[in-house]
């Protein structure tokens, strides 16, 4: 049953299109973060539990930054999922697309760090409440609601959660909400790899603005260059931006019109688990900003007619959020507020 509070219906987005800023499509998971570094699982002496889940961190992150979030997921109804609720609710995401199941449980990541702060998991989400989600749970005008629809590649595992994702899909584009995609690809979680290539594909032929690190482009197009992947792949795709992270060597963005790149400021790196969900976080925080400013923006569609130095800036914050996420334990602890960032952010 869609979960929702008397304080949801209040919340309200400058957005000229959309009462949700970004709809974020996908898992919530619980993390257990470890006491040190450094140490084996069998070792680790004491967890911390935070919410987990690439789209529900990018929800968090997305709310800590000043934007209505919505989540679009399902969860258990056990007390982790209860944990996930209401912790999503504590940070002001609408949780309206959140389902719940009586059928599967909540699924658990523990991780590990090494002493460089490079995480490993050990994963419990063999059908879990996430996977259960299909096409009854997902709500038309939800989707229609928002600016942006963000969404992975590892909804498209199941076949009852990809048809929902598919459905997802056309109707944000037929609403005019941008998609926005982020594969944040774990090739260990798919049977062969090749299916996690073909899902990717079929959600590039819905995304406005696609997101890959170093990693996922070698899994993707193996010694293919940024800027020969977005002008000989992605592009003649219908893609309209594509923002490549490189880790502490910042990131660069490919538009029709150009390209701009951004530095990563320099941090104490204590874990990098979430610093991709970070920089997504602050660089649609910031075209969620220009879109809300923009008085004579029509469509979201029309951001794509912005001058780079705009889109520049969200790469800018992107860089910002991701680096200041590694600074803390767990994925979403180092979210940072808009109140902690320089005014000019």
């Amino acid at each position: 049953i869609p979960t929702s509070t008397d304080s949801d219906s209040t919340m309200t987005s400058e957005s000229p299109h959309a009462e949700i800023d970004v709809l974020s499509f996908g898992e919530s998971l619980v993390d257990f973060l470890p006491d040190e570094r450094g140490v084996s699982l069998r070792d680790v002496n004491a967890f911390r539990k935070t919410v987990g889940g690439a789209p529900t961190n990018l929800a968090v992150g997305l709310a800590r930054l000043g934007c209505q979030p919505g989540l679009l997921g399902k969860v258990a109804e056990d007390e982790f999922g209860e944990f996930i609720v209401e912790t999503l609710r504590s940070e002001g995401v609408d949780v309206r697309g959140v389902s719940r199941t009586d059928e599967a449980q909540t699924g658990l990541t523990f991780v590990t760090l090494d002493a460089d702060g490079e995480r490993s998991f050990q994963f419990y989400r063999d059908r879990t409440a996430d996977t259960c989600l299909d096409e009854e749970d997902v709500d038309a005008d939800l989707v229609a609601e928002s600016a942006l629809f963000q969404i992975g590649s590892n909804v498209m595992i199941e076949p009852d959660l990809r048809r929902a994702a598919m459905q997802a899909m056309e109707w944000a584009r037929s609403s005019g909400s941008l998609v926005s995609f982020d594969p944040n690809i774990r090739v260990h979680i798919w049977d062969h790899p090749d299916d996690a290539r073909d899902s990717i594909e079929d959600v590039l032929a819905y995304t406005d603005i696609l997101k890959l690190n170093e990693e996922e482009l070698e899994f993707l197009l193996p010694e293919t260059s940024p800027r020969e992947a977005w002008h000989e792949y992605f592009e003649p795709r219908g893609v309209r931006a594509f923002a490549f992270t490189e880790g502490a060597q910042g990131a660069r963005l490919y538009l029709n019109e150009g390209r701009c790149e951004a530095e990563a400021p320099e941090v104490e790196v204590v874990d990098t688990t979430g610093a991709g969900d970070g920089f997504l976080s602050g660089f649609l925080a910031k075209i969620v900003r220009h879109l809300r400013e923009d008085s004579t923006l029509e469509t979201p569609e029309r951001a794509f007619d912005w001058p780079l130095e705009r889109w520049q800036s969200a790469l800018q914050l992107g860089c910002r959020v991701g680096a200041i996420v590694c600074t803390e334990l767990g994925a979403t602890p180092g979210l940072p507020h808009r109140s902690e960032l320089p005014s000019s952010d």
